[in-house]
Parts: structure tokens; sequence; C-alpha cells
């Protein structure tokens, strides 16, 4: 015999990845499974929805001063030929830009047909603004907020395996 036990008590969310703001440990953002990317405010008592579909890794400056005036960015899902990408929002009003692919398209320089996971992986680099790092089979650097993404490694570095995790 089963028993459903979904109801507006109880609640389940798996984080893919969470990144913490680096003055105000409230403000979280959070790539979660099937959920999309969700938002802790700076006063650390609403999560919010703040962009829908799945969400992977997630990213906020580490350079930020506050919790207004601050870029975020998070990966979703990926699949070659159809969409290579990420997003990136500078307040909180997190209205967010696309970066990448949109099926054979790039917007900032990253190759299309690219072997990428479900959730690519991105990372932070040092600098101000940081240094972002974006993983397909291949691993890219853009030193603008993902404006211009250049190819820092060899194309591919395996053909067909993509790129895991990146360390900074």
């Amino acid at each position: 015999t089963w028993v459903s036990k979904n109801n507006t008590t109880y609640s389940a969310t798996q984080f893919q990845s969470l990144a913490i703001h680096p003055v105000n440990r409230n403000f979280t953002i959070g790539g979660t499974q099937d959920n999309g990317t969700n938002c802790l405010g700076a006063d650390g008592t609403t999560w919010v929805n703040c962009r829908g579909g799945d969400g992977g890794y997630t990213l906020i400056d580490r350079n930020a001063l506050d919790t207004t005036n601050v870029t975020m960015f998070h990966t979703f899902y990926n699949q070659s030929n159809t969409q290579i990408g990420f997003e990136r929002a500078t307040d909180t009003t997190f209205n967010w830009t696309y970066r990448g692919c949109s099926g054979t398209t790039s917007n900032n320089g990253m190759t299309c047909a690219d072997t990428v996971l479900f959730y690519a992986p991105m990372e932070q680099g040092p600098g101000s603004p940081n240094t972002i790092y974006f993983g397909t089979d291949r691993l890219y650097r853009s030193p603008d907020g993902g404006d211009t993404m250049t190819l820092v490694s060899q194309g591919p570095l395996v053909s067909g395996q993509p790129v895991t995790t990146i360390g900074t």
C-alpha cells in the first residue's frame, strides 16, 4: 500500500551547486535539478525561483561589494548543436542575459558542436571582474563576464569526452 506524502508541508530540492556572496553570507544562488535556479535574499529569509528550467552551476562575482549591484552566473541544460551556454545577471532583478550557442549560432565565440555535459562546468578565476571558465570538450575563458569566450585548450582536449569539472 502506498501513501502519498506530497503535501504543502513537504518540500524536496536537490542542489547541483551553490554560490555564496563574498560579503553577505545570506545572499545565495543555487542551481537545482528540475527546479531552476533559486536565490536566497540578502536578509536570509526568502528563497525565490530566480530562473526556471534545470539549474546547474552557479557563480557570484567574488568582487561584489553589495547585494544590489552584483554579477551572477548560472548554467542549465546543455546539448551539442542545441544549446551550449550560461546566463548572466548584473543585479538582483535577475534580468538574465544568455551567452553561448543557440542551435548552431554562437554569440560569444564558443563552438556549438562541442561535446558537453548536461550541466556544463563553470568556474571563476582571479581578477576584477573575475575571469570566467566554461568547459565542454574544450576549456574556454572570458575576461569580460562571458561576452567573449576564448579557447584556452586544444580543441578538443579528448575527442568526445567533455570536461567534468574545473578547478582554479
